[in-house]
């Protein structure tokens, strides 16, 4: 499989920092489930410090990721720039504490760093998705943003400023007798 060779061997690894370097293409993002991206290009280069309780691995990952427009609905390349740190600590059942310490086994003998390499990728891509073309365009006002949503056809609206009704002579008697 593609992702094996994003394993590395902890048990043989000395207590010091080893660099790792790894390509991320297409046939790696199709690896995952189809999500915002399938195509890509980046470089991850990991620095795994090894220490008797825990590992540390800084990611440094910069390349593309094709995305589409919100807007359009073009395909454009995003550039991604990422400098994270994740921490691996050793203890008794393999679980993620949060988005930086996960808890590994003490008897694990392989990591896999693809996952984490995605994810750390996915997490990269903007909410609005805007092709390059459009970012200078100030044609929509941020802070006054309003949405309208319509399903089928238009309604008419009935006009509201209509003149006042004649009312019934006999009813208006009977308000007279209220006042």
């Amino acid at each position: 499989m593609i992702l094996r060779k994003y394993d590395i061997d902890i048990v043989a690894l000395e207590e010091k920092s080893y660099l790792f370097s790894y390509n991320a293409d297409e046939k790696f993002f199709q690896c995952f489930e189809p999500t915002l991206f399938n195509k890509g290009n980046c470089k991850a280069e990991i620095t795994l410090t090894k220490s008797s309780t825990m590992l540390v691995a800084n990611f440094a990952i910069n390349g593309t990721i094709e995305l589409e427009c919100d807007r359009s609905l073009e395909l454009f390349d995003y550039e991604v720039t990422i400098q994270e740190r994740i921490f691996f600590k050793y203890g008794e059942k393999a679980e993620e504490w949060t988005e930086e310490i996960v808890i590994i086994p003490r008897n694990t003998a392989t990591i896999n760093l693809a996952s984490y390499i995605y994810e750390l990728v996915a997490l990269a891509v903007p909410m609005r998705k805007i092709h390059p073309k459009f970012e200078d365009e100030d044609d929509i006002d941020e802070e006054n943003e309003t949405l309208i949503y319509t399903s089928g056809e238009a309604e008419e609206v009935e006009d509201t400023t209509t003149e006042p009704e004649e009312i019934d002579p006999r009813w208006a008697k009977l308000n007279q007798l209220k006042k």
